[in-house]
């Protein structure tokens, strides 16, 4: 389903959005102070952001400054508070995947599926709302030769802390 927009173009997916869209997926959204020791609250929104592309599509030295600029953005969000996670994936070839059918373990070499892009990596970033989530997922470098998908991350009660 696409994602209904403002009269100004913009997204306004947001934890309370995703709330009353998907109400029971999003019970519990999570509130950040706006600044350290502020008693001003906005709610935020954990994003996964999955990056996809043809992993042969970069040379050694392409990756290698790929991982620069991905490092670089990483420090960047950092720094404003909304970085959780990000690391690239092995390629496909390392993959092993897992099924449980009428309780038996099914354990195959290689990804779930052929497809002609593949999962190469991921960041877990904090977001005020999908338009916030969009801005750092078109300056992923693989952006530019893939895909970014965005995902809403459900966040439930009882989870360890990360």
């Amino acid at each position: 389903m696409a994602q209904p927009r403002e009269a100004d173009g913009r997204y306004r997916q947001s934890a309370l959005s995703l709330k009353r869209e998907f109400p029971d997926y999003c019970k519990f959204p999570r509130f950040r102070a706006a600044e350290p020791g502020s008693v001003t609250t906005e709610v935020s929104m954990k994003y996964m952001l999955l990056i996809y592309g043809d992993e042969t599509a970069l040379n050694e030295s392409e990756r290698e400054a790929c991982y620069v600029e991905s490092t670089q953005l990483a420090q960047e969000i950092k720094s404003k508070g909304q970085y959780l996670a990000a690391n690239p994936l092995y390629p496909t070839a390392s993959a092993t995947s897992v099924r449980m059918r009428e309780g038996k373990r099914l354990v195959t070499d290689g990804p779930f599926a052929e497809t002609r892009e593949q999962l190469g990596g991921y960041f877990l970033i904090d977001a005020r709302d999908l338009d916030e989530a969009i801005g750092v997922a078109t300056r992923i470098p693989m952006a530019r030769k893939g895909t970014v998908e965005i995902r809403p991350v459900i966040e439930i009660a009882g989870l360890p802390a990360g």
